[in-house]
């Protein structure tokens, strides 16, 4: 049991305490980006949702929610590590362009473990056609897109005036990078 939750339970206690600086418990220490109140919540609400989503969507997927909760936790990280130490791509000027990079990034993660369905992952009739192409297209194409959200908000930052074309490229060169693999996996396996 320590096995399967150990690692994840870690890396949440990690995002809970940067979670907390966020919000300014810690006085001592001071947050070096701007976010507001509200921001705050949603994030909070956000990653309070992906402790029970995988519990309340397994039986739906059939799904692992140790392994599931276990990519959510790594994704939290990267977020939470890009607040501490790059604060700079996290303005609330760049709401809409974080909010984009954020659904990329979080859809991804929800692909890396998701099995046949129709309604969530990289979704051609190379991945139906085998549930080999389907997990290896849809574990690759799940952490391009988040990268890609992660990447976006950052080129957003960089040159706002573009920023939410910015932070679209990269989820479509994912999404093209992931559809290439699959054709190719599929053409491989006949």
């Amino acid at each position: 049991m320590l096995k399967q939750w150990g690692p994840a339970f870690s890396v949440g206690v990690i995002n809970s305490l940067i979670l907390i600086w966020l919000w300014g418990v810690w006085r001592r220490w001071s947050v070096p980006v701007q976010l507001n109140q509200q921001l705050l919540m949603v994030i909070t609400a956000a990653y309070l949702l992906s402790l029970v989503a995988p519990f309340l969507l397994s039986e739906n997927f059939h799904w692992q929610p140790s392994k599931v909760i276990w990519h959510w936790m790594l994704g939290w990280l990267g977020y939470g590590i890009a607040l501490m130490f790059v604060p700079s791509w996290f303005t609330v000027t760049q709401a809409n362009e974080i909010g984009l990079g954020f659904v990329f990034s979080f859809a991804g993660i929800l692909c890396v473990d998701a099995p046949r369905n129709g309604v969530l992952g990289i979704r051609v009739s190379w991945t139906y056609a085998s549930e080999a192409v389907w997990h290896q297209t849809n574990r690759l194409g799940g952490w391009l897109l988040y990268g890609s959200g992660l990447v976006g908000i950052g080129l957003s930052a960089w040159q706002p005036a573009v920023g939410m074309v910015l932070v679209i490229m990269p989820g479509l060169i994912s999404c093209g990078i992931a559809l290439v693999y699959a054709y190719w996996l599929s053409r491989r396996t006949v």
